[in-house]
């Protein structure tokens, strides 16, 4: 079986254009990797599954010809704006 959360976002698009993964795939091999090494990373603050899933779904119906260069690779979102106070915020606020 292919490890799809290691697909490079170029061979993961040029794989769901040409029709041999679902964006469904890739968000699935994503959240099971962030599953597996989020609880030792925390990279992650908040992630919204059923959002990536729902997200998935919709740019798997896209005809092809409407697919673009990235088409179904999953990216992240950084928020740049202010958080509220949490331990990481004043962990990264003491770091000189």
């Amino acid at each position: 079986m292919r490890d799809l959360a290691k697909l490079s976002a170029v061979d993961a698009a040029k794989q769901t254009r040409a029709g041999e993964i679902s964006a469904a795939e890739l968000v699935e091999a994503a959240l099971e990797r962030i599953a597996a090494l989020d609880g030792r990373l925390q990279a992650f603050m908040t992630i919204d599954e059923a959002g990536a899933r729902r997200t998935a779904e919709r740019l798997d119906a896209f005809p092809a010809s409407q697919r673009g260069p990235l088409h179904g690779s999953p990216s992240l979102s950084r928020i740049l704006s202010p958080l509220p106070e949490s331990d990481n915020v004043r962990f990264a606020r003491a770091r000189p």
